[in-house]
């Protein structure tokens, strides 16, 4: 699909503190997009076959992209909060680094919602929990600095410290009216009925990495790997109906596996990461569970799983999945898309110039995604994608 592109950048030097900027948009189209069947292909074979039938293909969403250039240095962790989008930035109005809230309604003219307010300290990711902002934040040295700083914000613009040391919290989720906490560094999965009293509920090798806590219709799934000393490691799949009493599930791919994102909606749980991770080459994998306690394999695209492609984000698309991810060699980032979890396909016709994606939201039908120009690192843009009915 081409894009004719004409569009120029406000400076963002000129702006008093808390002004907004708009972004300057360029639209494909429509008529030059392929046909949308957004509907099931299938093909029924009317004989016996004692062979189980291989899952159906899909067509994945057709969607009309426009490219909208964004004024400033980043979006990062970008999210629907009290009926606004809200994300990580420096500040509009000077360009420092140091990173702000910033707010927009429409997700393409943002402010500064409040300048600075974590100390100078470094913003790696903000999620929304139970009603609440968190933000995690380094400590001035960085990751090296071991020490991490948990803020949280119920509105975006006052901020506190919820928690502050190393052994705190790298994820988070509610259930019911129980807080949960996975941390690393051997703290293990912790609840609290407060978010201040917390008990350890499933203790964790100190080397073991979480890929987040995801509340789905079976309960919490905690993705957990641990790479291996003197050989490959293995992950697990451990799920909970109440943050209290965990139980392992059945994964028939834990060795050598690494798992980078999980996501659920109301049909169950998917997730991706890494299969062969410590030993090479390495390829990119997916996987489903309806219950969150037996997983399968997936079926995702050749060019997916031989050239390595890192997942960045993963978001709830309609009755399916959308999962952004890098390649290990230098190329744009590629979307792919799921009807069902069982089977993944690249989503065409999208951006063909956006690597390192910052930010990724779901708005009904319509897709934000938030990112860098791999022609040029200081561009800042924003695809969004409207299905083409």
């Amino acid at each position: 699909m081409s894009l004719v592109i004409a569009c120029t950048a406000p400076s963002g030097s000129s702006l008093e503190p808390g002004a907004s900027v708009e972004a300057t948009t360029t639209s494909t189209d429509p008529n030059a997009s392929r046909s949308a069947d957004p509907g099931p292909v299938v093909s029924p074979d009317p004989s016996p076959d004692p062979t189980p039938d291989p899952a159906p293909s899909f067509a994945p969403p057709a969607l009309n992209w426009r490219r909208h250039v964004l004024p400033g240095l980043a979006y990062q962790s970008v999210l629907q909060h009290h009926g606004r989008y809200i994300a990580l930035g420096p500040d509009l109005a000077d360009q420092r680094d140091e990173f702000s809230v910033l707010v927009s309604d429409d997700g393409l003219t943002w402010r500064t919602l409040v300048r600075r307010p974590f100390d100078g300290q470094i913003p790696v990711s903000m999620t929304l929990v139970g009603g609440w902002l968190i933000v995690i934040a380094w400590r001035d040295l960085g990751p090296e600095s071991g020490e991490r700083v948990v803020w949280r914000s119920d509105d975006g613009k006052a901020w506190e410290i919820w928690m502050d040391g190393a052994s705190h919290g790298e994820s988070f989720a509610r259930i019911g009216d129980r807080w949960l906490m996975l941390t690393e560094y051997g703290g293990g999965i912790q609840s609290s009925p407060d978010g201040t009293n917390w008990t350890t509920e499933l203790p964790l090798h100190a080397a073991a990495e979480g890929a987040g806590l995801t509340v789905g219709p079976a309960g919490v799934l905690a993705p957990v790997t641990q790479e291996g000393q003197d050989g490959p490691g293995r992950s697990w799949m451990y799920l909970s109906l109440d943050g209290t009493d965990w139980t392992e599930g059945t994964f028939e791919d834990a060795a050598d596996t690494f798992i980078a994102q999980a996501a659920a909606n109301e049909a169950g749980y998917v997730a991706v990461g890494l299969g062969s991770y410590q030993t090479a080459p390495s390829t990119s994998r997916a996987w489903w569970s309806a219950d969150g306690a037996t997983w399968q394999r997936a079926v995702v695209p050749d060019l997916f799983e031989q050239s390595r492609f890192y997942p960045n984000e993963i978001v709830s698309y309609g009755s399916g999945f959308l999962v952004t991810a890098t390649p290990e060699v230098e190329g744009p980032d590629r979307m792919l898309w799921t009807s069902d979890g069982r089977t993944w396909q690249f989503v065409e016709g999208g951006p063909d110039l956006l690597y390192e994606g910052t930010g990724l939201v779901v708005d009904g039908g319509r897709v934000l995604w938030y990112g860098y120009e791999l022609t040029d690192p200081e561009v800042r843009t924003l695809w969004e994608a409207t299905p083409i009915e």
